[in-house]
């Protein structure tokens, strides 16, 4: 669902799958390497191994080029080097000899000659390459799935070529992200991948986790048209949830919720204060010879943000006001203390990172990897981390203790995800700074302890509306097209759209398949669902029939100029003929330009 997330993920399955293949090589299994596979966006990973032409600064080859020359990287986002140490014994990747382009396939490998994977490690990163190698565990953002209308390689990986059968085993993570418009367009998506995961009547299973759900059956009815079983089930004692036990502050560390509320200034006023209070007791605590472990726990303030604009104007105050503030503090409301450990005056605060969407995927795992790595002590350990709800799921760094939440989070299961980030193994300390001129932050204050007394029970529950008429004219075309490419031998290549014909039996099968799933979930939309699927088709067959072989799916340059193609990006689709095809899953509104025309009153 983040790509943080996935990040995070594909370093952790590598491990294991590492471990898994040095066990296929011991007991010499039948069935091929077992390896692992990163399938996301182009922002990530790049699309493609070699270069198309001198100009294309995207493709594996010149990326890791320039990541090898050492020169001027900052505009690079996407690279598929994506793991800093070897997954199985821990020693730091080389950029110059662990990774090479070979025979056009991007390999990598181990630094350490002692270590079994020396030669190659069972990784791919690059989306040709995933095509060829096809992965024993893939590790994706459903955003990808955008792309089956778009790639014809990318049905491989469903066994599209009959070679290998399709994947039996889907796994979503963090379920509760599936949802609004993003969930609406996914359960349609689903349908095809449902489609193309069936051999022989048999579906894939599907394992969907998250520890922040309410109306689970709704939501998994409305995305993979299935019946659920929820596991674990309730238990016999609300103390034993089977995953935990409940524990007292004895046997495992707690993690305390203080709320602040922000009467007579602002919250900005709030912020400084709360991040300079801290500062100063972090060095009074390593003054009075507190233990280098507690210190390190606290040392990293976590900021979590609802918004990048509270988060970037709180970036700006913290360089130009907390230091002040600091001093103040040791100069004046605590100049007893400071006198007596003999306090120096504070200097600029230490190192600091942010976590947002504004950094490129390389940046976010050299932030993350010190997050993990670099402690207190060290001149290197971050003093405070800004972030937005990209820190929500999935990260899981042990030294983290602390945070600071700017105003509280649009929804419950938010709340929950990102405060949970901090106080994972040692005690944690979470401080929400809430406004009284904000209704929201002033209810949640007023109750604030019975609110975080029953945190779960107030999971709110997730919207997902797949049948919804707007989601159908957005996104079933795609589906169909989606099946139809990657089901039909002589439809499957860019230049075999102008074969596509009605009354072919393969293509009324699929159409018959998708009216009956609409049928099955939303009967009062099945009529509309029918007649945009027919619409559609007709106009395929007539563009297809008009055009001959100058008609395809979509156009591979963008220096082509033609208007003969049966997919055209929702970006840019001001003319098409065609319904516009999306890219991704998650804009998935077309932006209204808005012209201001002044009035000028009659003469």
């Amino acid at each position: 669902t983040l790509r943080m997330l996935t990040a995070q993920q594909f370093e952790r399955a590598s491990s294991l799958i590492c471990e898994c293949e040095l066990i296929r090589r011991r007991e010499q299994l039948p069935g091929g390497e077992i390896s692992i596979g990163m399938w996301v966006g182009s922002a990530v990973t790049p699309n493609h191994v070699a270069s198309s032409s001198d100009e294309d600064l995207e493709s594996a080859e010149s990326i890791l080029k320039a990541l090898q020359q050492g020169g001027d990287t900052q505009n690079i986002t996407s690279s598929p080097v994506q793991l800093n140490c070897c997954p199985y014994c821990g020693k730091p990747l080389d950029i110059i000899t662990s990774y090479k382009i070979k025979n056009r396939e991007f390999h990598t490998k181990c630094s350490d000659p002692k270590c079994p994977f020396f030669d190659e490690l069972p990784v791919v990163t690059v989306d040709d390459d995933i095509y060829v190698r096809r992965p024993t565990l893939l590790i994706s953002t459903i955003d990808k799935f955008a792309r089956l209308t778009w790639e014809e390689k990318a049905g491989v990986i469903f066994g599209a070529d009959g070679n290998r059968l399709p994947p039996s085993l889907l796994i979503q993570d963090e379920l509760h992200l599936i949802s609004g418009p993003l969930g609406s367009i996914s359960g349609l998506y689903e349908i095809a991948v449902d489609q193309l995961c069936t051999k022989d009547g048999i579906g894939p299973k599907i394992i969907a986790s998250t520890a922040t759900v309410c109306n689970a059956s709704g939501q998994i009815k409305a995305l993979y048209g299935r019946k659920h079983f929820q596991f674990p089930p309730s238990g016999l004692h609300y103390q034993d949830s089977f995953f935990a036990c409940q524990a007292n502050a004895q046997e495992r560390p707690e993690r305390l919720y203080v709320g602040y509320c922000e009467t007579g200034g602002s919250l900005v006023d709030a912020i400084v204060r709360t991040f300079g209070t801290i500062t100063f007791a972090l060095k009074y605590l390593e003054l009075t010879g507190a233990s280098k472990d507690v210190i390190d726990h606290f040392w990293t303030n976590v900021g979590y943000f609802n918004s990048l604009k509270d988060l970037g104007a709180a970036d700006t105050l913290i360089l130009d006001r907390v230091r002040a503030y600091t001093e103040s503090l040791r100069r004046h409301k605590f100049h007893k203390d400071a006198d007596r450990v003999s306090m120096p005056p504070f200097e600029d605060i230490y190192e600091h990172g942010e976590l947002t969407s504004r950094k490129s995927a390389r940046e976010i795992t050299e932030i993350r990897t010190i997050l993990d790595s670099v402690h207190y002590p060290h001149q290197g350990a971050y003093s405070y981390i800004l972030s937005s709800n990209m820190l929500s799921v999935g990260i899981d760094i042990s030294r983290l203790g602390l945070m600071t939440v700017y105003g509280q989070p649009k929804s419950t299961a938010e709340y929950i995800q990102a405060t949970s980030r901090v106080g994972r193994s040692n005690p944690g300390l979470v401080i929400v700074l809430l406004h009284m001129m904000r209704a929201r932050d002033k209810g949640h204050f007023e109750q604030f302890q019975s609110y975080h007394q029953a945190l779960n029970r107030m999971v709110e529950p997730t919207s997902a509306a797949p049948y919804a008429c707007r989601a159908l004219e957005k996104a079933l075309h795609a589906v169909f097209v989606i099946l139809v490419r990657q089901q039909i031998d002589d439809l499957h290549e860019n230049m075999d759209a102008c074969n596509f014909r009605v009354s072919r039996p393969e293509v009324q099968e699929i159409l018959q398949k998708i009216l009956r799933r609409v049928q099955q979930q939303s009967p009062e939309t099945y009529g509309y669902a029918q007649e945009i699927l027919e619409d559609f088709a007709l106009q395929w067959e007539e563009e297809a029939r008009l055009k001959k072989k100058n008609f395809r799916y979509a156009l591979k340059n963008a220096s082509e100029e033609t208007t003969d193609v049966l997919l055209t990006s929702a970006e840019k689709a001001e003319n098409a003929i065609f319904p516009p095809t999306m890219n991704s899953m998650r804009n998935v509104d077309t932006q209204s330009n808005v012209y201001l025309i002044e009035r000028r009153s009659a003469p």
